[in-house]
């Protein structure tokens, strides 16, 4: 958990063999991610609100502890090596809870897709309890008055970035 607000959750991925980076790649790319330099986004396919992303996911590639800096033009290059990795964010606080399942799904076909393992705060888990905790996180959070991806809750981490900044 990175806050309060739940603005980006985490679940790392850990692969039980070095992936090529072309493979994941393409991987990334038939599930609907954009390559965004050497990181890959998963953007939503309905309308956002002005003060939500319409970013759901981020991944960045990692090969052991090390992130790694390959971009679509190095892999197209044959230049890429491999990973063993992936670190991904949900944008939780941005989008409505009703987005989880979907968003959890993806992960849980990449997951078969790598024969990878999930890990949640170091511990591995299924992507069931993900989807638990992330629907938690949102329920929390609604009975706090800040609805996940509500205007209400974007000014609350408005606000709340502010006072950290002093």
């Amino acid at each position: 958990m990175s806050d309060v607000l739940h603005q980006i959750e985490r679940v790392e991925m850990v692969f039980n063999r070095k992936i090529p980076r072309a493979e994941l790649h393409s991987l990334m790319l038939g599930h609907g991610f954009r390559s965004i330099d050497d990181a890959y986004i998963l953007e939503s396919k309905t309308k956002t609100k002005p003060w939500q992303t319409s970013t759901q996911l981020s991944v960045d590639v990692f090969r052991g502890s090390e992130p790694i800096y390959e971009t679509e033009e190095d892999i197209a290059d044959g230049e890429a090596s491999f990973c063993t990795s992936l670190r991904i964010g949900y944008l939780l606080a941005s989008h409505t809870a009703s987005t989880i399942p979907q968003v959890v799904e993806v992960i849980s076909q990449l997951q078969s897709a790598t024969d990878g393992r999930l890990k949640m705060d170091g511990a591995v888990v299924s992507a069931r309890v993900i989807q638990e905790a992330w629907l938690s996180f949102a329920d929390e959070l609604s009975q706090r008055g800040f609805p996940a991806g509500s205007e209400e809750l974007a000014v609350e981490i408005h606000m709340f970035n502010q006072r950290r900044r002093g």
